[in-house]
């Protein structure tokens, strides 16, 4: 909650790495709160196709060119989802999807918790002959709790204690009808 009565956005700015490396669901990750569920349209997508075309365009276009705008979030930007696990890490990975998921993105927890428990994986399992172990251990084994979830002032998609009351009322007025 904020001093004033509202709720925390979810939706932190992508650092820098996480536009570099993760372009599109970095973008998807601030815009929809979820990190390929909007990486196939607007600025994500521009950023996927000029990655599968030019080669790393698409993470400079990120990092340079793309800016989050809080005007831009879809939903509800108190919140942030991962609706499909193992399709996330595929186009990121592991320890990123678990990062995004407590952090809001996807290279400041990479070294914490769980997801030093999946970079670890993964960095041993080659030596033991089954690769990405560590994204089969996020996509299989790993179970994203609310209890791991964090907010902070900093992060964008918060509702004030004025817009929560507009809401309720406005749910009100129509079961009264």
């Amino acid at each position: 909650m904020t001093p004033d009565g509202g709720q925390m956005g979810a939706r932190m700015k992508p650092t820098c790495p996480s536009l570099f490396f993760c372009a599109p669901c970095a973008i998807s990750g601030y815009i929809r709160g979820d990190p390929t569920d909007g990486s196939c349209e607007g600025p994500a997508l521009t950023a996927l196709l000029l990655n599968l075309f030019l080669c790393i365009a698409g993470s400079i276009y990120a990092v340079l060119v793309w800016k989050p705008d809080p005007s831009q979030i879809q939903g509800d930007g108190t919140q942030r989802t991962i609706n499909n696990i193992c399709l996330a890490v595929f186009c990121t990975s592991g320890p990123c999807i678990i990062s995004f998921w407590k952090e809001g993105d996807f290279c400041t927890g990479c070294v914490q918790g769980e997801a030093c428990i999946a970079l670890a994986l993964n960095l041993i399992g080659p030596e033991i002959g089954v690769p990405s172990l560590g994204d089969l251990y996020t996509c299989c084994c790993w179970n994203p709790t609310h209890a791991q979830f964090k907010r902070s002032p900093e992060m964008d998609g918060g509702k004030s204690a004025g817009q929560q009351v507009g809401v309720a009322t406005a749910v009100v007025v129509n079961n009264a009808t």
